[in-house]
């Protein structure tokens, strides 16, 4: 609370820590890091954390235990008359270029798939409603450039590489809601069984592949915040 006083009265520097996410439309400039904030990707190791790096492949081994109580819980739900939707939330395009880095693209096809089936099997029989959007593809949202200066000038998409802006929030919450697609808004989001087949997961990861050609002197930044973490990778 005493932090979130001194954000909204413009005296808390912009910064991120164990509490999470601080920033707020009064700051005051004067107090933002060097007068600039971080601008390129801000503050980039930060956004990348250690637990991507862990000696210990937990993944594999819990994998299919999450899996099942997922269905377990959306049966519960649907059982109860309680509808649910799952939503896969967008990251800037830098964080999946991390993944397909550290060799993680396979992985992360394999889980969105395995995710869309488990969906679809605990959709199956008498029940409420159960649907999945997935909004982490690559498309106009995640490529968005962040800009130099403070945040009030950056990506009118994300805050940083993790973090979307409430502009963002509402193209989810129109999806989900079913409400009419504005004009305005660029595509963004379809069913998870849509962006699950093998070519649109390929398509994808293509996007991602051109970027990284696209953008070689953040690529470097990445790989060297990957290095730095080598020790720590599963052998």
């Amino acid at each position: 609370l005493r932090k979130t006083i001194g954000g909204v009265m413009g005296k808390q520097a912009f910064y991120i820590d164990t509490d999470g996410f601080y920033h707020y439309a009064l700051q005051d400039r004067k107090n933002l890091i060097g007068g600039e904030d971080f601008w390129e990707l801000p503050s980039m190791k930060a956004w990348f954390p250690s637990y991507m790096f862990l000696p210990r492949d937990s993944y594999a081994g819990q994998l299919q235990a999450r899996l099942k109580r997922i269905v377990d819980a959306l049966r519960a739900a649907r059982r109860k008359g309680i509808a649910v939707d799952i939503v896969l939330p967008p990251v800037h395009v830098s964080r999946r270029a991390m993944f397909d880095l550290l060799g993680y693209q396979q992985r992360f096809r394999d889980w969105k798939k395995a995710l869309a089936a488990t969906v679809e099997d605990a959709g199956k029989g008498e029940g409420a409603r159960v649907r999945a959007f997935d909004f982490s593809e690559v498309g106009p949202v995640a490529l968005e450039m962040f800009k130099r200066g403070g945040p009030l000038d950056r990506s009118p998409y994300f805050f940083e590489v993790l973090h979307f802006r409430p502009s963002v929030g509402d193209m989810i919450a129109s999806r989900v809601l079913d409400r009419p697609w504005p004009a305005s808004m660029p595509p963004f989001g379809a069913p998870l069984s849509e962006t699950t087949t093998d070519a649109r997961l390929s398509a994808d990861e293509a996007r991602v592949i051109v970027w990284e050609q696209r953008n070689p002197e953040l690529i470097a930044k990445i790989r060297a915040i990957i290095a730095s973490f080598e020790k720590l990778r599963p052998k």
